[in-house]
């Protein structure tokens, strides 16, 4: 009895946490391509992408943090500090102009992320 009540309340639990966006979107994601505006495809260098709890890593050779929120399929990520751009351009992080960029998320699933914007659309693997 004290078994069934247990994986009862268990299983109540587990439906009462939903899934939220933020939650798939949680973690470190490796870029594997670039899919250019014109359509060219391009693999990508090592860059990492990690997301949690509203903060925004991205790092190779260097790294930068920002904050980034969501709004139903899009994405926006705003650097605060203008010289984690400079350490962006330098590294050669592929589209980092300014210290804010917006994409709309076009896939999000346990294993795959892909973010298109203007430039282009870049696809993820999760790390």
């Amino acid at each position: 009895m004290r078994r069934g009540l247990y994986f009862t309340a268990l299983f109540l639990l587990c439906m009462s946490c939903s899934e939220d966006y933020n939650t798939r979107l949680r973690g470190q994601w490796q870029l594997r391509n670039i899919i250019t505006s014109e359509g060219e495809v391009s693999q990508a260098n090592p860059v990492y992408y990690s997301f949690d709890s509203h903060v925004f890593q991205i790092k190779s050779n260097g790294t930068a943090y920002a904050e980034f929120r969501q709004e139903g399929d899009s994405l926006y990520i705003l650097f605060e500090d203008s010289t984690q751009i400079k350490s962006l351009q330098a590294n050669r992080f592929w589209g980092w102009r300014s210290t804010k960029r917006s994409f709309r998320v076009t896939e999000l699933n346990f294993m795959r992320l892909r973010l298109k914007d203007a430039q282009g659309e870049m696809v993820f693997r999760r790390y």
